[in-house]
């Protein structure tokens, strides 16, 4: 009786096989991802952070610049600043697909839009939390109303 070889085995001789004709790598269907696009319309955004009256919020503001100017420098458009009533903070790129859905679906949510235009000038970390206090004073106001 022939030893037959086991599949783990018949796996990697097939791979093997499969060469690429100028790398000479083997080509593994894990190695290479799926490349058609993946659009994701209705997933939910993550938040940058929360926003804290009492604490410091610097930390979160200079976090909160440092997206907007990678989004400026990466699309070459604006982003929307957001926040809920749970005081999440959301920072959406101008122009995405599924941000905009997000920013469409929640307009009062609306802080500001930074980085857009011709200029494109970024606001000072101060003026940042003005935004901020100033749009989380309005939503407290609107559910104390309601």
């Amino acid at each position: 009786m022939t030893d037959a070889p086991d599949l783990e085995t018949m796996g990697y001789i097939i791979a093997a096989t499969c060469l690429e004709p100028k790398s000479r790598r083997v080509i593994r269907p894990h190695v290479r991802p799926n490349r058609t696009v993946h659009r994701q319309i209705d997933r939910k955004p993550q938040p940058i952070g929360q926003f804290n009256e009492e604490g410091d919020m610097g930390p979160l503001a200079k976090f909160i610049l440092r997206r907007i100017r990678k989004n400026r420098h990466v699309t070459g458009a604006g982003s929307y600043l957001m926040g809920d009533e749970h005081k999440q903070v959301y920072v959406v790129a101008e122009g995405s697909s599924t941000g905009m859905v997000f920013v469409n679906r929640h307009e009062s949510w609306h802080i500001g839009r930074y980085g857009a235009g011709i200029r494109g000038a970024l606001p000072m970390v101060e003026q940042l939390i003005g935004d901020m206090q100033e749009h989380f004073r309005m939503v407290a106001a609107t559910e104390v109303q309601a």
